[in-house]
């Protein structure tokens, strides 16, 4: 099934690029909202995250986070310190540093943990750009600072052709031994006249013989019109030395270039033919927006196509998405059980989201749990509700929430995370980040990934992020990191287009970044739960 879910929380965007919650027109617009300040600016300084020790009923300091930036505003350093419970110091944990072009451009970057042993800073990620903005090479390393070592690594290394698309993706591991990068994977590119991609091989490196050996291969088909039709992947088979059918996607797509179908289907070695799997069907309504993905799998004992999922979505008459829903079929109740939902306000801003689990062999809800926002009247979030389900009465609970408080100067000051305790009938403090702030003269903040793209925070992984935002005509690179700096996806996109996040990642915080010719045009955070 290619589909996932949504979810949503977070405050600190608007100020600092952290967590992504809701959706902007323009950075213009959002910045109309706040009071008049035409030639300052307030940079976010530092922030100072505290735990409740409920035995003291007081807050207990134990990490800090310092930024700074270059003289065109631009962040330079992003330093986090851990406080030492035996000398009662704090001591460097990690940082995150960036160079920049003289014309601006970002032209390396590098997460860094303090090594104890030593008293030295280590890099355990890099990513170097090249002339037109685009990561050429990068790493990640995990350090064990207890005993001082790497215990593994990856590298890539990017070619681009003379229109900064791929050419080739080398992947290598670490050898920890030895210290040194050793060949892994590859990817090849192969493009048409239109750089469309055409082709897309992989191969696996052989030790043994010190040769590249095929894996796989995908084969990608358009109509006259440049729509894209489909693909067909192969295996490779090492006997024979031949590419073997694998499986086939059929695209059928309207006068508009949106696709109606996609049919999936694997390859049947015994029968030498093409056998059905999956099949999902789009509706649009009259000005071209989804309003419905259909989803059916293919049973081979009925010999027909049975329902599997379904999206529903509904707009404002502004264009902008109001409800989106998504149902699992139920073959034992015969209907669709609704395990996904979310609601935004007429301006864009998440106002409800839930998801639920399901038992796939009773088909009965296993756990669950919704979302509500509320924002200041500057449609800055200022409380954020988190409930649970109960099971089996299905009534939703509540579980924890974040509220936020803002300075005069309309800038997130502090963030407060409680617990609902059911016991006491009340909330309990858990943790709070205190937010400080520089004015700034001719320094303006960096746009927020909400700027140019749509999605809740947090959000599962698999699920698609639309940038409707971007600049027409320009081409622009985003990056997905973890807490570590380590780079778990890279994608090429235009203005209008989409990308889905990773599938199968950890829960967690992950950052985005948006990198055009070059600069860093927008950052921000994303939940994966």
């Amino acid at each position: 099934m290619r589909k996932s879910l949504l979810l949503a929380v977070i405050c600190l965007w608007w100020i600092t690029g952290a967590a992504q919650i809701m959706k902007v027109p323009s950075l213009e617009d959002a910045l109309k909202k706040l009071p008049a300040r035409p030639d300052s600016w307030w940079l976010l300084d530092s922030t100072w995250y505290s735990q409740w020790n409920a035995g003291t009923a007081a807050w207990v300091l134990n990490e800090r986070e310092f930024l700074s930036y270059t003289s065109t505003g631009a962040l330079q350093q992003d330093l986090y310190l851990n406080i030492n419970t035996i000398t009662l110091t704090w001591d460097n944990w990690t940082r995150y540093i960036y160079t920049y072009l003289s014309q601006g451009g970002i032209q390396w970057q590098a997460n860094q943990d303090w090594d104890t042993f030593d008293h030295i800073w280590k890099d355990v990620s890099y990513y170097h750009y090249n002339d037109q903005g685009l990561i050429d090479t990068s790493f990640y390393k995990t350090y064990d600072p207890t005993h001082n070592i790497f215990l593994n690594g990856s590298r890539s290394i990017v070619t681009y052709n003379a229109n900064h698309m791929y050419v080739e993706t080398d992947y290598q591991n670490l050898d920890t031994a030895t210290s040194n990068w050793v060949n892994q994977s590859k990817m090849l590119y192969t493009y048409d006249a239109s750089n469309r991609l055409t082709e897309l091989i992989s191969q696996n490196w052989n030790p043994g013989t010190s040769s590249w050996v095929n894996s796989s291969k995908y084969d990608y088909t358009f109509d006259a019109n440049g729509v894209a039709t489909g693909f067909t992947e192969y295996s490779w088979n090492s006997g024979s030395s031949t590419w073997v059918n694998l499986e086939l996607a059929t695209y059928l797509n309207d006068v508009n270039g949106l696709p109606t179908q996609k049919l999936y289907q694997l390859w049947n070695s015994g029968s030498t033919a093409w056998v059905n799997q999956e099949i999902t069907m789009y509706t649009y309504n009259g000005s071209n927006q989804l309003t419905q993905t259909l989803d059916l799998t293919w049973s081979t004992a009925l010999a027909s196509w049975v329902n599997n999922t379904k999206d529903t979505y509904s707009y404002y008459t502004s264009g902008i998405q109001e409800e989106h829903y998504q149902y699992f079929w139920n073959p034992i109740g015969v209907n669709y059980l609704d395990t996904y939902y979310n609601l935004n306000d007429s301006i864009g801003y998440p106002s409800e989201f839930y998801s639920k689990n399901i038992d796939y062999s009773t088909y009965q809800y296993t756990s669950g749990y919704k979302y509500l926002y509320t924002y200041t009247s500057q449609h800055r979030p200022l409380v954020i509700l988190n409930q649970s389900l109960s099971i089996p009465s299905l009534i939703w609970k509540d579980n924890s929430r974040r509220t936020d408080t803002y300075d005069v100067n309309g800038n997130c000051i502090t963030e407060t995370d409680q617990q609902y305790d059911s016991v006491s009938v009340q909330w309990v403090n858990t943790f709070r980040q205190d937010h400080f702030y520089t004015m700034t003269t001719g320094i303006h903040e960096k746009p927020k990934v909400s700027t140019y793209c749509f999605f809740s925070n947090p959000m599962q992984s698999g699920q698609s992020v639309v940038c409707p935002d971007l600049d027409a005509g320009k081409s622009y690179q985003i990056l997905l990191l973890n807490m570590m700096g380590q780079l778990i996806q890279t994608v090429n996109l235009h203005a209008g287009e989409s990308f889905t996040i990773k599938q199968n990642l950890s829960p967690g915080m992950y950052f985005i970044q948006i990198i055009e010719n070059g600069k860093d045009v927008a950052s921000g955070k994303v939940i994966i739960h």
